[in-house]
């Protein structure tokens, strides 16, 4: 009875955790203007009447609008659809363009960065336009800060490659799931986020740097998790339900690393480690908590 209990409370609260970060968007809520993170001169409006306009890739398109879900869909004729999928801070097409808010935060990088893959627009564009030219490399400024190169000007998190700054892979959870161990008086449940994939596509050594640009009080609270690998997928607890302590919500003190943040601006911060880490999976999350972060991992003997 105390197992399944423990169960069951380890399952709610971790299912009120998530849905802060993962629920549905009202159709009220994004009626109105939206843009595109990267190029703010292409723009989408939903209507209150179920009318859109979308201006991108300098073509005008009007049509009918619906939700289901996360998913958005962009009706330009009755045989057309064009889709787009809610992560929580903006929707993202199949080009993995962000679609947000005019007044919001600059989007971090998407997970496949726009230097190494040559892209096709599909969503939230002409099915019938052809593809664009392969992106060009992010650009890399002159100016330094302590002897390291300036951070990119595009919003993201970045690594320290040599003399260049290197973008990183925006991941966010796609699963849940808890852990229960029915040990007598002392039964716990702990609550996890899953991540696709068992190694980050990204390696650095022991003692890396990074640059964050993005609004300063979301880079303020930064942290660098050690995250647990199983098979074929990641995961970060999140939080537990102890037998007599009761819930503790929050990533544990002991899978946090040391850091060293240092702000360049109002807008980008310089991140290091304060001892080296050991080989393994690791994850840098903005916002202090376990949901939407940039996953590495750590090689003994590289640089």
């Amino acid at each position: 009875m105390l197992r399944h209990g423990l169960l069951a409370a380890g399952v709610c609260v971790l299912a009120v955790l998530c849905s802060a970060q993962l629920t549905d968007p009202s159709r009220t809520s994004i009626v109105g203007p939206w843009e595109n993170a990267a190029n703010p001169s292409e723009h989408l409006n939903l209507g209150q009447d179920g009318q859109f306009s979308l201006d991108q890739h300098g073509q005008h398109h009007d049509g009918t609008w619906s939700l289901s879900g996360k998913t958005l869909q962009l009706h330009l004729t009755s045989t057309s659809t064009l889709t787009a999928q809610w992560n929580g801070d903006a929707f993202i097409d199949s080009d993995q363009t962000w679609w947000i808010r005019p007044d919001a935060p600059p989007a971090p990088a998407p997970r496949q960065p726009a230097a190494t893959r040559p892209g096709t627009r599909e969503a939230l564009s002409d099915p019938g336009a052809p593809p664009p030219s392969p992106n060009p490399a992010l650009p890399q400024s002159t100016a330094s800060v302590g002897g390291e190169p300036a951070c990119p000007a595009a919003a993201g998190a970045y690594y320290l490659d040599g003399r260049s700054w290197r973008p990183m892979y925006r991941i966010t959870p796609d699963g849940t799931s808890t852990h229960v161990k029915p040990i007598p008086f002392a039964s716990s449940a702990k609550g996890m986020l899953r991540y696709r994939d068992a190694i980050a596509p990204v390696n650095v050594g022991p003692t890396p740097r990074f640059c964050l640009n993005g609004v300063a009080p979301v880079w303020r609270n930064v942290i660098i998790v050690a995250v647990d690998v199983k098979n074929n997928y990641r995961e970060v607890q999140v939080s537990e339900v102890k037998e007599y302590s009761g819930l503790s919500s929050g990533i544990p003190p002991s899978k946090r690393q040391l850091v060293d943040l240092k702000p360049v601006s109002t807008s980008v911060i310089n991140l290091a480690v304060m001892k080296p880490l050991l080989p393994g999976q690791y994850m840098i999350f903005p916002q202090g908590t376990g949901s939407v972060g940039y996953d590495f991992g750590v090689i003994a003997g590289l640089p």
